[in-house]
């Protein structure tokens, strides 16, 4: 994986789980301390694995020993893709994308804040509202809002703010 699909994935773990990521992303609420990112780590583990499975036998070990070093591992690789792209630069990117991608913005945010779970109401899935809202497939839906993350990190890796001086 290389630093811009780490830093797109750090980017769509913190919309998915960190409630005031929108405003983190456009610089209107400061960015997630390391405890924040460890509580969002733990929150995004329980939410993929569902719940702990008992293995059904007696395994000899301390059972938060993995879990700390698991949540070290993954903190130090948020902070280091974080780090060399720099928040101001994320900010900036997320900012233009949103004003020049607007259509493309409002998808993704319709998608991280109704698309979840597996609810059906009303005999449609909340993807398929939001697609029917924005005149557009499913499977398009999907895709901008998998794309939004990529643009920002690409964006802010490759330094577009420094050289257009937002």
């Amino acid at each position: 994986m290389d630093q811009v699909e780490r830093l797109a994935r750090a980017i769509d773990i913190l919309v998915e789980y960190y409630p005031c990521a929108f405003s983190v992303l456009l610089g209107e609420a400061e960015p997630p301390t390391d405890d924040e990112w460890i509580e969002i780590m733990t929150r995004r583990r329980l939410y993929v694995s569902g719940a702990a499975e008992d293995p059904g036998v007696r395994i000899d070990r301390d059972p938060d020993h993995d879990g700390i070093l698991n949540q070290t591992i993954a903190l130090d690789e948020v902070r280091g893709v974080i780090e060399k792209a720099g928040w101001p630069a994320i900010v900036e990117s997320a900012r233009a994308i949103k004003t020049f991608f607007a259509e493309d913005w409002e998808i993704f945010c319709l998608h991280v804040r109704f698309v979840t779970g597996k609810t059906r109401l009303g005999g449609k899935s909340p993807l398929q509202r939001v697609a029917d809202r924005v005149g557009m497939s499913p499977g398009t839906v999907t895709r901008k809002r998998q794309e939004i993350p990529m643009m920002i990190a690409r964006d802010a890796l490759k330094g577009f703010q420094i050289a257009l001086k937002w």
